[in-house]
């Protein structure tokens, strides 16, 4: 017979646990709730693939070494099909939980279900929370799923509540829209004069602003002012991540000024990261090679010295292709995923402007 402590009961009373799910409420790590759900033989109903997808994020945080933090294929395999036939029937909390365990946490992301869960997002936006709102745009963005009427309800509900959210939520939206080219300008204006009022403002979101402007090809007097404020701190690099050094690189093409390209001179000198970056310095100089891209470019061409060390063995990973996605979308050259060409299928095909 099991006992609980009174903690342990109010864990579950918070969570809401179906009365056939307690089995997976009491798994304690991701590897015991895959094998939980690889040993239920029984078909699951709704509510229990939704606590299971939910139960997945609340273990996530969880350091397990077997499954780094990522939700096993194995139960999204057993749930996902439960979950597409019953998506209409989902709360908005077990739709919101179901995005961040397909989208955000997973090996095996399904665009299939993604596309199912945007068009139920579309159709109910009201019901969903604010910040989850914000967390379905990200995770939509960063798995390149551009779908144009939920994100654009999206933009409409944020538009309208603006007044509610932060700097930095509003920030980390709009550079949301910028990686799938979502461009709002009355939000990128909104978001433009807001850096003026504020009092303080970090060089996170500056920075993160700066790139979202640049990757949505949007001008603004305040670039100019937003450089400056990036040049006058010390160390710069610290606060950017893989993406934001790209990112800068590009927005220093975009707005080019002495501050700008000394500070990705520091950037690529002092990044952690260089061999990233170098990759996608090579893919750049590959398009121009290829008449692809204008010539403007070759400036950062002259910043790298060196090229990335390749080999043909290299494996190509589904990282590397949104990657390269990515950063042909920046880039802006017309690109095709995913292309039937008889026995074959072109992961991405480049066509020539």
């Amino acid at each position: 017979m099991k006992f609980f402590s009174a903690a342990r009961v109010a864990e579950r009373r918070f969570c809401a646990v179906p009365a056939k799910a307690t089995r997976f409420a009491d798994c304690r790590s991701l590897s015991e709730l895959k094998q939980t759900v690889i040993d239920y033989d029984i078909p699951f109903v709704v509510d229990e693939a939704a606590f299971v997808l939910k139960r997945c994020i609340e273990l996530k945080r969880v350091n397990d070494p077997k499954s780094r933090g990522l939700i096993p294929k194995e139960i999204l395999e057993r749930v996902s099909d439960t979950i597409v036939k019953n998506v209409d029937s989902l709360s908005a909390d077990a739709v919101a939980n179901t995005v961040a365990a397909v989208g955000d946490s997973s090996r095996c992301m399904d665009e299939y279900i993604m596309f199912k869960l945007a068009g139920t997002i579309s159709s109910r936006v009201e019901e969903f929370k604010m910040t989850q709102l914000l967390d379905i745009a990200r995770v939509f963005s960063k798995r390149d799923i551009r779908d144009e009427e939920m994100f654009g309800h999206i933009i409409q509900t944020v538009l309208a509540k603006r007044s509610q959210l932060s700097y930095s939520q509003l920030v980390d939206f709009n550079r949301s829209l910028s990686r799938v080219a979502m461009k709002n300008t009355e939000l990128c204006n909104f978001i433009g004069s807001e850096f003026t009022r504020q009092r303080r403002v970090s060089v996170r979101d500056v920075i993160s602003c700066l790139i979202s402007f640049a990757d949505l090809d949007f001008d603004h007097k305040v670039t100019d002012r937003m450089w400056a404020f990036i040049g006058s701190k010390e160390n710069v690099w610290k606060y950017t991540s893989n993406d934001d050094q790209y990112g800068l690189l590009f927005a220093s093409i975009r707005y080019p000024t002495v501050a700008s390209y000394s500070l990705i001179e520091a950037i690529i000198k002092n990044a952690s990261s260089k061999n990233r970056i170098r990759k996608r310095i090579d893919l750049f100089g590959r398009c121009i090679s290829a008449g692809m891209l204008d010539k403007k470019f070759d400036p950062l061409l002259q910043l790298m010295t060196e090229r990335p060390k390749r080999s043909d063995n290299d494996a190509i990973s589904s990282s590397l292709h949104l990657e390269v996605c990515s950063t042909l979308r920046r880039m802006r050259v017309r690109y095709t995923n995913e292309l039937d060409l008889g026995p074959f299928i072109v992961d991405i095909l480049v066509r020539k402007r």
